[in-house]
């Protein structure tokens, strides 16, 4: 019986952010895919959050293909991988999160988005681009 209460939980959950999802005007939903090489991370400021609170310490500006302005008023440099959505920080917003921490950079809903994850994949910070 438990079982199955967890698998009807997992099934509504699912459910529900698959409806959560706003059609484009043309219908289609907008898909969390990598937006392509470094040059196509968005220019502007990302703010960052976490545990649903602002997190200024992390924000950051890409200020030209594969080069940010850090919220420590140091420069630093990125590089983005299309084919694995992995990016990659020198600098500043590299030493901000412990040692095996990763970062994808996709567009969930057509908003910008570098994704920080834990050792074990799951999102510890996200920062989107201000819009």
């Amino acid at each position: 019986m438990k079982a199955l209460k967890l698998a009807l939980f997992s099934c509504a959950i699912i459910f529900a952010i698959a409806c959560s999802a706003q059609p484009k005007p043309d219908g289609a939903i907008p898909a969390a895919q990598p937006a392509g090489a470094a040059s196509a991370v968005p220019l502007g400021s990302y703010q960052c959050w976490a545990n649903g609170s602002a997190r200024m310490l992390l924000n950051f500006t890409v200020t030209s293909a594969g080069h940010y302005h850090a919220a420590d008023g140091t420069d630093g440099t990125f590089t983005y991988n299309p084919s694995t959505t992995a990016i990659v920080f020198t600098g500043y917003e590299g030493k901000v999160m412990p040692p095996g921490f990763t970062s994808i950079y996709h567009v969930p809903q057509g908003r910008p988005t570098v994704s920080f994850r834990g050792t074990g994949g799951a999102e510890v910070s996200f920062c989107q681009l201000k819009m």
